[in-house]
């Protein structure tokens, strides 16, 4: 099944090259290209994926702020503000997918200009806002807006870039959201400290403005030809008979689903690792700590599992080996969080920090190289199609699970209760993946012992027919 997708897809994707690229005698696109793009991705993911992680501290300061100088705050909890912008970011995938789509050669670059430009917009007027409404507005709503139409097609250009070791380009690309998660924090404490909170949105929009130029360097990508393109209704009705139709299809209908679920646990865990660590005594600054062992521990796991797609072993079996590092990172990071009430000292919930980021940097990349390989339109691979499912379905995850995380820590008065329910997410992900992959396995070995055995009683039959020639001119 997926083995058939993935060499359809690197078929098809042989014949599509940037333009503009330069290639090798190889017809393989030059390796600075290859750099380049990693490079983009690795920018842009740490802004877009990475950072309202790092910004939640500055975050949790703000309703101080606002008070301390004696500003209009509204009755919004002040943490919506990145509850939305996560969630924008996943529901803009599909306006981004199409525009990638229906502007032939340079809806890529098109898109991500937009995108740069709305969240850089979004951050700096932030930095002028004075109510947490307006904040939810510019930060939450401009700004996610924004990162929504530049993650789509980031994330869909580098498999077109990179036929082979994907797995490897694609881990070190979201390397960037765990600096994000190590770094940002500490940055953020000093700008503030220095020159003002409100004055961090204004630096970070000017930071933010070099989206703009990978934006620029984004090469456009041939996608169909002027001859055989579909109209876009006809690739809808086409990808809807082979979502809802075809029984291969349901590893891809799984991973769709399980997005939701991920959209929990995911940022669930990341957001309140270190209120969860505060809440059972350890101080500020070892809070800050468990926080930054987590992003350096989702560095691990994402360079880890890249650099194993290397060895030979892997590489023969990729498909298999994928499935099992996703399975098995999920696992890990659900049984530990519904475990999560035995760390009741820095050293523990430093150790819960270290295998939930460790776990985090293998499946959450997966999730995306599952889903590449999981889709294939009239044999052609086409990811931004898929991130049009995906994404809103993550964004709705967060939107939903973090304030019902909220609501249970402050029903019980325990973070613990939002850490059982992330861990409860992921457990369900992790069960129902092994459990479509074991069938799938199944209809496969059938469907090849099936094949097998026509072909052997197809041999006996030519056999017997021979030997009846034989026979016969022998009686003559």
């Amino acid at each position: 099944m997926e083995s058939n997708g993935e060499d359809q897809g690197g078929t098809r994707d042989s014949n599509k090259k940037p333009s503009g690229t330069v290639e090798n005698d190889t017809g393989e696109i030059s390796d600075p290209w290859k750099c380049l793009m990693i490079i983009c991705n690795f920018v842009v993911l740490s802004f877009c994926l990475g950072l309202n992680y790092g910004l939640w501290p500055l975050v949790e300061g703000l309703e101080s702020y606002y008070e301390e100088y004696n500003y209009n705050r509204d009755q919004i909890d002040i943490k919506w503000i990145v509850y939305i912008n996560i969630s924008m970011v996943g529901i803009t995938a599909p306006v981004a997918s199409a525009l990638v789509h229906r502007v032939k050669f340079h809806g890529t670059r098109i898109a991500a200009f937009y995108g740069a430009f709305l969240s850089t917009i979004g951050l700096f007027l932030s930095g002028f806002v004075r109510s947490t409404g307006a904040l939810c507005a510019t930060y939450g709503v401009i700004t996610g807006i924004g990162y929504g139409l530049l993650l789509t097609p980031c994330i869909g250009l580098l498999p077109m870039y990179f036929r082979t070791r994907y797995i490897l380009a694609n881990a070190i690309s979201f390397t960037g959201t765990s600096l994000c998660i190590f770094y940002v924090p500490s940055l953020f404490d000093y700008v503030a400290q220095t020159y003002g909170k409100h004055s961090t949105f204004i630096i970070l929009a000017c930071l933010n403005a070099q989206l703009l130029v990978m934006a620029a360097l984004f090469r456009p990508i041939e996608q169909f030809s002027s001859e055989s393109s579909p109209k876009f209704l006809d690739r809808c009705k086409r990808l809807k008979e082979k979502l809802f139709s075809d029984y291969e299809k349901a590893l891809f209908r799984t991973i769709i689903t399980s997005m939701f679920f991920i959209g929990v646990g995911y940022n669930i865990l990341l957001l309140h690792l270190r209120q969860f660590a505060m809440y059972n005594g350890t101080s500020d600054t070892d809070s800050r700590i468990v926080l930054n062992v987590c992003g350096v521990f989702m560095i691990v796991g994402q360079v880890v599992h890249g650099v194993l797609t290397l060895s030979e072993k892997v590489r023969k079996d990729e498909k298999t080996y994928k499935r099992v590092f996703y399975s098995l990172s999920l696992f890990g990071v659900a049984l530990v969080s519904l475990l999560s009430s035995v760390a009741d000292s820095f050293a523990g919930h430093a150790a819960l920090a270290a295998i939930i980021g460790l776990g985090s940097g293998m499946y959450f990349p997966l999730a995306f190289v599952l889903l590449r390989y999981s889709l294939t339109v009239n044999g052609d691979s086409r990811l931004t199609g898929a991130l049009a499912f995906g994404l809103p379905i993550f964004g709705i995850g967060a939107l939903i699970g973090l304030p019902i995380g909220d609501l249970l820590n402050e029903v019980t008065e325990n973070y613990d209760c939002s850490f059982f329910l992330a861990g409860a997410a992921l457990m369900v992900v992790s069960f129902t993946f092994l459990l479509v992959d074991y069938k799938l396995r199944r209809r496969e070995s059938h469907s090849r012992k099936s094949t097998e055995s026509d072909g052997k009683t197809a041999q006996d039959d030519n056999d017997g027919l021979n030997a009846n020639n034989t026979t016969e001119v022998t009686e003559f």
